[in-house]
């Protein structure tokens, strides 16, 4: 990681979500009834990106994350997720596995109704 050319990302929701119009107003509303609200927006949403040389794509993509590691996926110019050790033997794991299961069980099902009428 080259900690010298680190990047700057500062968090703004999607302009689609329903709360993004509030945050916005929050953000630039500079009365003291909203100055703590602002000050947490101003300061507590701030974030240091990889640098462009370690993670090519936008800032806001490139925030490390405790505990994750990324690696070239197939020298592509890509990253892909690793996943730490104890997160491969996690429930946590155990449940995502047994939800696309049964996704995949789902469609199968709904394919082979569809294909039978």
């Amino acid at each position: 990681e080259n900690t010298s050319a680190l990047r700057h990302f500062s968090y703004t929701p999607p302009a689609d979500s329903y709360w993004a119009l509030a945050w916005r107003e929050l953000k630039a509303d500079t009365r003291d009834t909203y100055s703590a609200l602002r000050r947490t927006i101003l300061d507590s949403f701030q974030y240091d990106a990889l640098a462009a040389s370690d993670c090519p794509y936008d800032a806001q993509h490139c925030v490390p994350f405790p505990g994750v590691t990324f690696s070239d996926a197939n020298s592509n110019g890509f990253c892909k997720l690793d996943w730490p050790a104890q997160f491969a033997t996690s429930s946590l794991l155990a449940a995502f596995a047994q939800l696309r299961s049964e996704a995949t069980a789902s469609v199968g099902s709904a394919l082979g109704d569809l294909l039978g009428s």
